[in-house]
């Protein structure tokens, strides 16, 4: 840290959580491999930091790590509690993040003090780019005078919902008489029903609705921000950002950040088991036939109840597919306790289908050959890494936070997509989920042909010429206009 760098430098803070850290990392990397920019990524503890394999992430790049000396934030985030979470989603507090030790500073004081020190470094940053979530970045950037842009790991399409939500309330919108009816309109969005935002976005009244409006305030009080999608899948959302709900705000579609590597710890013991699970998957897949197998996965932080794991289980083999099934448990539950009785050999032993309770390859499971679908929960990486690596469609089972939002997108938007409805109880039968596989795996030919043409779009968006690279260098000439860098004991320019 503080060393001579000869190219501008960057200072990337990174939210905890998957859901961020991923697109936080793709972003560095971007930057990096333009070979123009150095990149330093903060993360806020030694835990974030050490699930990056470096030299998986940042082979050959100017990119180093830091890890603010703070305390945690160790709140529940809002979508994990209340109204927002799905009746089907366990709520497991046990992952939140340790509080530090004592004598710790805060998150705002340490990295005022990281970026002071590198600001007095022989090579010092240029801007700071914060994720979202952390308007407390917003402060030390103001005060060391340093520009702040701000990644939004959600989609164009929540980010427009998010921002128009106070017009709908004030319209008297919002509260909907029926929630589920789909007669909600914001530019550049599919229509919607209630039960398409999630309740904290427009709610005052929600306990977690003054801290979400907080970092929607401080994103956009920054210099800029980006996001991570690209322009020709959500170009409505973007548009309409642009000319009528935020115009002003610069935005940048810098997308897809898709980055490969993020297996979790780089302990020897842990790399062991993954590269095991990702043989058993891989090999599993090539004795398939091709798009014949539904990929289920609802990300690496929800987890459903123990009930409607069973239902999904009576479900996936009423529906005749092949199946690779990643299962996260609820603490003290089993998946041998929670399948159906003779399960195992009926579906699982003559190789109908897979689970996997550890950790499963996502990235080459949707590029294999052999999935034709995909049972998501609709978080937006999920979703990216569909749409750009597989163009395969998919089953929506959104369940929290952006999800349902991002949902009607893919449904409605991308018409890529089958929606999964729940009861009144928030149940989801096995008629149900059996029906909307089938629409995807046996039916679903126009979907298929669409999602390709999309993955065709990603390629070409990310391209040297594409508008994801235009995008990125739009913003980095931006960062650079708005501070001089000039490097000490750089020697004599030409």
């Amino acid at each position: 840290m503080g060393r001579w760098r000869k190219k501008p430098q960057m200072v990337l803070c990174a939210a905890l959580g998957r859901g961020h850290m991923i697109p936080m990392m793709g972003l560095a990397r971007s930057l990096a491999s333009t070979g123009e920019i150095s990149v330093t990524v903060v993360f806020q503890n030694a835990g974030a930091r050490n699930s990056i394999q470096e030299a998986t992430f940042f082979s050959g790049l100017d990119v180093e790590l830091a890890v603010l000396d703070a305390a945690n934030l160790c709140e529940d985030p809002p979508w994990l509690t209340g109204g927002s979470v799905s009746a089907r989603m366990h709520k497991d507090r046990s992952r939140r993040s340790p509080k530090a030790a004592a004598g710790s500073m805060d998150p705002e004081s340490a990295l005022r003090e990281l970026l002071a020190d590198l600001l007095a470094s022989p090579s010092p940053p240029v801007c700071l780019v914060a994720d979202f979530s952390l308007p407390w970045t917003a402060a030390p950037a103001r005060d060391l005078d340093l520009a702040r842009y701000v990644l939004y790991t959600d989609p164009a399409n929540f980010m427009a919902v998010a921002y128009f939500c106070k017009k709908l309330v004030e319209m008297a919108i919002l509260p909907a008489k029926d929630p589920r009816e789909k007669k909600i309109a914001v530019p550049g969005v599919p229509d919607l029903s209630q039960h398409d935002i999630s309740q904290y976005i427009w709610d005052s009244r929600d306990q977690y609705h003054p801290r979400v409006e907080l970092w929607h305030r401080k994103t956009v009080e920054s210099d800029g921000v980006l996001l991570n999608t690209f322009y020709e899948l959500e170009s409505s959302a973007v548009d309409a950002l642009r000319e009528e709900i935020l115009p002003g705000t610069s935005l940048f579609t810098v997308g897809p950040l898709i980055v490969t590597g993020f297996s979790g710890s780089e302990s020897d013991s842990r790399c062991a088991v993954y590269g095991a699970e990702k043989n058993a998957c891989m090999e599993w897949l090539d004795s398939k036939p091709e798009s014949s197998v539904l990929y289920v996965s609802f990300g690496s932080w929800e987890v459903l109840v123990d009930d409607q794991i069973t239902e999904l289980a009576q479900a996936l083999e009423s529906s005749g597919c092949f199946f690779l099934w990643v299962v996260r448990l609820a603490p003290g539950s089993s998946i041998g306790s929670l399948l159906p009785q003779g399960f195992e050999s009926r579906v699982i032993a003559p190789g109908r289908g897979l689970i996997v309770t550890t950790w499963a390859p996502q990235q080459e499971i949707l590029k294999h050959q052999a999935t034709g679908g995909f049972v998501t929960h609709c978080g937006w990486n999920s979703v990216l890494e569909c749409v750009c690596l597989a163009g395969v469609p998919m089953v929506c089972w959104p369940l929290i936070s952006d999800q349902p939002t991002t949902c009607r997108f893919v449904v409605d938007g991308l018409r890529i997509g089958v929606e999964i409805h729940e009861d009144a109880s928030g149940f989801v039968d096995r008629g149900e989920i059996e029906n909307a596989v089938k629409m995807v795996m046996v039916e679903g030919a126009e979907m298929r042909r669409i999602a390709g043409e999309y993955k065709r779009l990603a390629a070409i968006a990310a391209s040297e010429e594409g508008s994801s690279s235009i995008s990125l260098r739009e913003f980095m000439d931006k960062a650079l206009k708005g501070r001089s860098y000039v490097p000490c004991n750089s020697g004599n320019s030409t």
